[in-house]
C-alpha cells in the first residue's frame, strides 16, 4: 500500500503514528483507534499545527496528485515505469506522463534526485 501524502488528509488512514514513538504509543493508538476515533501522533500534530499556523507553506511533495504521489513513491524505490504501469494496471506512457509531472512539480531532471527528495521528507529510507 502507498502512503499517505504528507500533510493532506487521508481517507484510508484512522491512525497515523510515527515510526519513532516509543512502543507504548502503539498501544495507546491502536486503542484509540479500536474505540472508533482517529489517532494522531502529538509530534506529528505539533508539527502540522505550526505549519499551518506558520501560512501552511506546501512542499513541492505536497503538490502533488495522489496519482502522482504514488508513482512518485514507487519511483523512488527503484521500481521501473514499465512495473508501476503494470502494478497499477496502466499503460506505460500513463506512468511517464506522471513521471513528467512529478519533475516539473519537484524540480528534479533525473531518478536520483526523486529518491534524494523521497529520503529528504521521510517517505523511504535511504
Amino acid at each position: 500500500m502507498t502512503p499517505c501524502m504528507p500533510g493532506a488528509p487521508c481517507r484510508r488512514c484512522h491512525g497515523i503514528l510515527s515510526k519513532r514513538s516509543a512502543p507504548e504509543a502503539l498501544l495507546e493508538a491502536v486503542a484509540v483507534v479500536a474505540g472508533g476515533r482517529r489517532y494522531l501522533d502529538p509530534v506529528l500534530a505539533q508539527k502540522l499545527a505550526l505549519a499551518e499556523f506558520d501560512g501552511g507553506a506546501k512542499s513541492p511533495v505536497e503538490r502533488l496528485s495522489e496519482r502522482e504521489f504514488e508513482v512518485f513513491v514507487r519511483l523512488a524505490r527503484g521500481a521501473t515505469v514499465q512495473r508501476i504501469a503494470a502494478d497499477l494496471s496502466l499503460s506505460a506512457s500513463t506512468i511517464g506522463t506522471h513521471l513528467y509531472n512529478i519533475k516539473q512539480k519537484l524540480g528534479v531532471a533525473n531518478q536520483s534526485e526523486l529518491t534524494l527528495i523521497a529520503i529528504r521528507h521521510g517517505l523511504i529510507e535511504a
